[in-house]
């Protein structure tokens, strides 16, 4: 990867260890968040008091991990209570916490994390779902079209960062970028909001590293001509890939 210039648009506490593997690897990491991560107003908590109620709990991201037992403590979950992860990551968030082997997809999105056996026979059972604000509403609606009875809480936002106008303008005119990894869909439409209009064709003629084909449609819809698909674990492995072809 010697010399590529990698646009790491990942938030910014979640940028270094990815930033680190680039670096180790030969390649430049071009730090510039698309989100800022924070955590909402913990009302939420009055949502789960009886944690003894629920069956099943499904935490969709390491954020909802990390900002949930920011104010529920790991030894209050019950022993009884099935959690699922919606990958590997979320899984090792909880892993850290005390958590033994989460069940999860191989694949981590929500179309594989609803093909678990796990949540298949769910008439009447009651699910505990831990998101981020906003996002994507089908884990919810499949699984109450299942005959599950959903709570969802929300425990961080997402936020689109502020960046010197200066800092954005040289990347593209300086042609300081050699490709661009994009991790949320979000993400994608915080970097085009970001850059002038003038710079979108810039944009959208850069190679994309996206970690779904999900993102892959989405950013073909974009008009982004060249877009790789990998997992998160393999994007070093991606990138590697693509400096030597």
């Amino acid at each position: 990867m010697q010399g590529l210039r990698v646009l790491n648009t990942r938030p910014k506490q979640q940028a270094i260890p990815l930033a680190k593997a680039i670096e180790e690897a030969g390649g430049v990491s071009i730090n510039l968040p698309m989100l800022d991560i924070t955590p909402l107003e913990n009302t939420w908590k009055n949502h789960v008091s009886i944690l003894e109620n629920f069956q099943c709990a499904i935490f969709t991201s390491p954020n909802a991990v990390h900002f949930f037992f920011s104010e529920i403590s790991p030894r209050v979950w019950p022993k009884n209570i099935k959690t699922l992860a919606i990958g590997q990551g979320t899984s090792q968030a909880l892993i850290d916490k005390g958590f033994p082997a989460p069940i999860c997809p191989k694949q981590a999105d929500s179309e594989h994390l609803l093909m678990l056996n796990a949540l298949q026979n769910i008439n009447h059972q009651k699910i505990l779902l831990i998101k981020g604000q906003g996002g994507r509403p089908l884990i919810h609606t499949t699984l109450t079209a299942r005959g599950a009875n959903v709570s969802t809480i929300e425990v961080y936002q997402r936020t689109r960062p502020q960046h010197h106008k200066k800092h954005t303008q040289a990347l593209w005119h300086e042609d300081a970028v050699d490709i661009i990894l994009i991790t949320s869909e979000t993400a994608l439409v915080h970097l085009f909001a970001l850059f002038d209009e003038q710079a979108h064709a810039w944009l959208c003629n850069k190679p994309y590293l996206v970690i779904s084909e999900r993102l892959r449609k989405a950013a073909y819809n974009l008009g982004i001509n060249t877009i790789m698909v990998s997992s998160y674990d393999h994007i070093i492995h991606q990138l590697e890939s693509y400096s030597s072809s």
